[in-house]
């Protein structure tokens, strides 16, 4: 059998990440942003990349069915995982879960049964991690949600060095806005001085707007992000009427937060800005801010139109396109697996890594046939 992987979520009409890795002996579950009756083999051990919750949400779950899983990840992503959990868990329940984790520093290896692990630096956020997995001449490396370039006060770019060969299950997180393979990191101070609502889709992207320039941040940020005065709706409502520049976390809203609450005061406020980072396109600003089923955002704003002003800064935690081509070329891998987009993204990247004469493939999820998305892990070059 060898070192095989299969995917658990990732691709087609599973979104989130998990990806099994196993041999004869062990199978290590990376990442556990599916259910747990979609495992189809019983994990030894659960590495995470980080703690995004699209790669956590079935975490608590998976522990549950598997009492005593054995779990790894780096310090900072322990941390996170410990504030993130507290969202949907009792604060007792998300301690316990975090203090089971096995924290390792980067390059360190340790050994799950016959497999050996390394845990690389993917940029992203601070303490992501791409996890490589080895046994005898074989490798598997899941990157997870990666960056190539440094992201200031966040992280570091990823680590690639050295791998070459295997089989590399490459995230694919690619923003669809076509300006993202040109932009420049020293280039958005400048778009953060007017004042006015600023939202940020992820934990990082917060951290990193907070070390480019100075925001009031609001409170749904306090445990993640360090700013210089934490502010609750009623203050950054007021803050806002004075000209501030409040930063607030967009991702993750919910209805009846605090954080939708403050989204809807500033909507019908015709002098108010909203500035999203990476927005996405085609959506309303109701979508833009709360990711809810138009029945709720009916109830919530109404159907007038919004008159707020909106823009959209570019500060993508992501590799681009050109990012991706780049590392499968530098890395030379026996096969690059595409995961964690819409198939149509992960198709049209398909063909583009395949014109560079390597093998590519888009894994297809279909419980009917449980075994066709599982691969052999081709062995490394010499």
């Amino acid at each position: 059998m060898g070192l095989t992987w299969r995917v658990c979520a990732g691709s087609g009409a599973r979104p989130g990440s998990a990806f099994l890795v196993e041999s004869e002996q062990v199978c290590v579950l990376v990442d556990a942003g599916c259910d747990a009756d979609i495992i189809e083999a019983r994990p030894d051990a659960l590495v995470l990349t980080h703690a995004h919750n699209d790669h956590i949400r079935g975490m608590a779950g998976i522990i549950e069915r598997y009492p005593g899983l054995a779990i790894y990840a780096t310090e900072e992503t322990r941390s996170v995982l410990r504030q993130v959990l507290k969202a949907g868990l009792t604060e007792g329940r998300a301690n316990a879960i975090s203090d089971t984790i096995h924290a390792r520093k980067f390059q360190s290896v340790f050994e799950i049964g016959d497999l050996r692990v390394q845990l690389r630096r993917a940029g992203h956020i601070a303490g992501a991690a791409m996890v490589e997995v080895t046994r005898q001449n074989q490798r598997v490396v899941v990157t997870g949600d990666f960056s190539r370039h440094d992201i200031p006060g966040v992280a570091e770019g990823a680590d690639f060095g050295g791998l070459h060969g295997g089989t590399l299950v490459m995230e694919c997180s690619i923003a669809q806005i076509k300006a993202l393979d040109s932009w420049r990191v020293e280039d958005v101070p400048a778009q953060l001085v007017e004042p006015g609502l600023y939202i940020c889709g992820a934990l990082g992207e917060a951290s990193a707007m907070c070390a480019l320039a100075e925001f009031e941040i609001h409170e749904n940020l306090a445990k993640f992000v360090q700013g210089p005065r934490f502010l609750s709706t009623s203050d950054a409502i007021l803050r806002l009427s004075q000209g501030a520049k409040v930063l607030v976390g967009g991702k993750e809203l919910a209805p009846g937060s605090a954080s939708w609450q403050l989204a809807a005061s500033v909507l019908e406020n015709k002098a108010a800005q909203i500035a999203f980072v990476n927005r996405p396109p085609r959506r309303t600003v109701g979508d833009e801010l709360l990711f809810a089923p138009a029945r709720t955002r009916m109830r919530a704003f109404g159907t007038s139109r919004k008159r707020c002003r909106t823009r959209t800064i570019e500060f993508p935690l992501h590799s681009p396109l050109s990012g991706l081509l780049e590392t499968v070329q530098e890395c030379r891998p026996s096969e690059v697996a595409l995961v964690h987009n819409q198939e149509d993204i992960l198709y049209s990247v398909c063909r583009k890594v395949r014109r560079l004469g390597l093998n590519a493939v888009v894994p297809v999820l279909d419980h009917r046939y449980p075994a066709a998305n599982r691969v052999d892990a081709p062995s490394e070059p010499g």
